[in-house]
């Protein structure tokens, strides 16, 4: 039916896909590989991928070929170059440094970089730790200076997340609090104003914020996973989960969470119905992140899983590579089409290859648990119980890896 259309009407329904999806269509005759080639799909990956239309003209002149779709190609195949072992991070250096407290969580943007402080462990008896009051920083990104103390909390942070200036904090005190400058900035000399969410009754493990429409979820070790709407500061809905959920997302009109009892749920938003449940783990779910039809979770079991939510089948397995004197759970991933980043209980972070599972890469710096990962195209940011965050420079030469300030809306291409 779809060829039976107009051309033009046909590249239209094919620039709204996936680039997974567009991959598929290109093997299923000559007439769709054709469209599917077209530079109005591939414009729009490559200007999603890395936020502008800019192509460097050094970099166009080698190109083999003109097209939108040679370019995304041959861009992010320079981009996975740069994470490999061979290619190690040119740079490696403490960003973030908390002397009174271990770094349990992090996020950051193109501005900030947001931490939680506290202690992880139970046995960590060290008195500087646990008489430190438990806040949320706010640094620098650049800098790595620190920008604002957010004070409030009478537990253990163990959840961040952020969204232009307001900042949403969850801890072991039972509450979720929301943070927001007097101004457009965070500043030392800006004052601040302060919300705080109650609806669990025991430690708060996992936030995820919807952007969007400004819905929050959050889950507990009380098993409850609670819907907020942030404007507001309601609890819009409420749903019993079978076991404590260690890690959460909201993703389009899903709940996606994974727990102790080693399964990874979905619910609907609206209905607030289980449509889904996959197994596979052998120990708990610590970590997940869902895009398209894929699930990409980690665990106490010291693997990496990749669920289809079409099929709910674990369709791939990958065991990190630690050894018997280590304990190696994953505590954190980020993944993308190209790789899956982790990080883990034996201090190391690793990057693998999403289609072979091939380890590429080790990242060693941390010197206790990576408790948070998170990377653009040439940057990665990761947080550890040793109190601080480090930065990794995967970026090649700034003239062919980056644009301009003042160029970000240009680009090269012979149509």
């Amino acid at each position: 039916m779809l060829l039976l259309l107009p051309e033009e009407l046909i590249i239209e329904v094919l620039s709204h896909l996936t680039l997974q999806d567009i991959k598929n269509i290109l093997q299923v005759c000559k007439t769709l590989k054709r469209l599917g080639e077209d530079d109005a799909i591939w414009i729009g990956f490559y200007e999603h991928r890395y936020f502008s239309r800019y192509v460097n003209p050094v970099t166009y002149e080698q190109c083999d070929e003109k097209t939108w779709r040679y370019l995304y190609h041959n861009k992010a195949k320079l981009e996975n170059r740069l994470w490999e072992a061979g290619d190690s991070p040119k740079k490696n250096h403490v960003l973030v440094q908390n002397r009174a407290l271990e770094v349990t969580c992090m996020k950051y943007d193109s501005k900030y970089v947001v931490t939680g402080g506290g202690f992880a462990d139970v046995w960590d008896f060290d008195p500087q730790t646990l008489l430190a009051p438990k806040t949320v920083q706010v640094y620098d990104l650049k800098t790595g200076r620190k920008v604002r103390t957010l004070p409030g909390h009478a537990d253990s942070i163990t959840c961040v997340q952020f969204h232009g200036t307001t900042v949403v904090s969850g801890a072991k005190d039972h509450m979720i609090k929301i943070w927001r400058p007097l101004g457009h900035k965070w500043s030392k000399k800006i004052p601040f104003e302060e919300k705080t969410l109650f609806g669990h009754t025991k430690s708060v493990c996992c936030l995820d914020w919807r952007e969007t429409d400004a819905l929050l979820v959050s889950g507990g070790k009380d098993k409850k996973i609670n819907l907020w709407d942030i404007t507001s500061e309601m609890n819009v809905d409420c749903i019993y989960a079978p076991a404590i959920p260690y890690c959460i997302q909201l993703y389009n009109n899903h709940i996606v969470a994974g727990g102790k009892d080693r399964k990874i749920r979905i619910w609907d938003c609206d209905t607030s119905q289980q449509i889904n449940v996959m197994k596979g783990h052998k120990g708990w779910v610590s970590c997940l992140q869902m895009s398209n039809h894929l699930i990409v979770s980690g665990g106490g079991d010291g693997t990496i899983r990749i669920f289809d939510t079409r099929t709910g089948q674990n369709v791939r397995s990958i065991k990190t590579e630690t050894s018997i004197f280590s304990v190696g759970w994953i505590t954190c991933l980020q993944w993308d089409e190209n790789k899956i980043i982790t990080g883990s209980a034996d201090k190391y972070i690793r990057i693998h290859d999403m289609i072979s599972g091939k380890c590429i890469n080790t990242l060693k710096g941390h010197r206790d648990i990576v408790t948070g990962v998170q990377y653009d195209n040439q940057k990665l940011l990761s947080s550890s119980l040793d109190r601080t965050v480090r930065s990794w420079d995967f970026s090649a030469s700034s003239s062919i890896a980056n644009p301009p300030e003042n160029e970000s809306s240009r680009y090269c291409i012979v149509m």
